[in-house]
């Protein structure tokens, strides 16, 4: 009986973890809300900006590449003389370390039975701990007001990064393009191929 109660947690906790193994992209985006955005038709990309961790240049190549396509199709024309916006690309790659340790007792009396299973009463019987090591990868796009630098947009995606990435032309894509998706607040959205 006990053996199938423990088999019953772990396979629910199993069930609650699950989910998070595939480490989707988790976005945010932020803007002034007291900006129109329409007035606003050119733009300048600065540099990729890499803190942490390396990224190569090819990947840099790509990201840049993806912000210029997606903002094309939101119909902005790059301009690097006399921009309306510039465009800022910061990566983040930093290692984690994620542990767990998980104690299971089996006491004597209480809970109106002579033995129970899983309570703070007892000695342990044995502890098990796991540790993960893996990269968080964070891509931070803002944009801000050529004229005063004033911060008008700032969209946010943050995964476990996959070393090395599989197709790195197509993630970098799909990830520009989902933190993109609510850019330019307040316009409505051109769609060019």
């Amino acid at each position: 009986m006990i053996r199938f109660l423990k088999f019953i947690v772990l396979a629910s906790m199993v069930m609650m973890m699950a989910p998070g193994c595939g480490s989707p992209l988790k976005v945010t985006t932020d803007y002034d809300k007291h900006v129109d955005f329409t007035k606003y038709k050119t733009y300048r990309i600065n540099p990729v900006d890499v803190r942490l961790d390396a990224v190569s240049q090819h990947n840099k190549d790509l990201l840049r590449a993806a912000v210029i396509s997606e903002m094309t199709k939101h119909g902005f024309a790059q301009d690097t003389l006399k921009p309306d916006i510039i465009v800022n690309i910061v990566t983040v790659i930093r290692q984690t370390k994620e542990s767990m340790a998980v104690t299971d007792d089996y006491a004597y009396g209480g809970m109106y039975r002579p033995y129970y299973w899983n309570t703070s009463f007892g000695p342990p019987v044995y502890t098990t701990s796991d540790a993960n090591q893996f990269k968080d990868g964070s891509i931070i796009i803002d944009m801000a007001d050529a004229s005063n630098q004033n911060l008008l947009w700032e969209g946010v995606g943050s995964a476990q990064v996959e070393q090395p990435l599989t197709n790195p032309e197509g993630q970098i894509k799909a990830v520009v393009k989902e933190i993109m998706k609510g850019f330019p607040p307040g316009k409505t959205k051109q769609t060019k191929n």
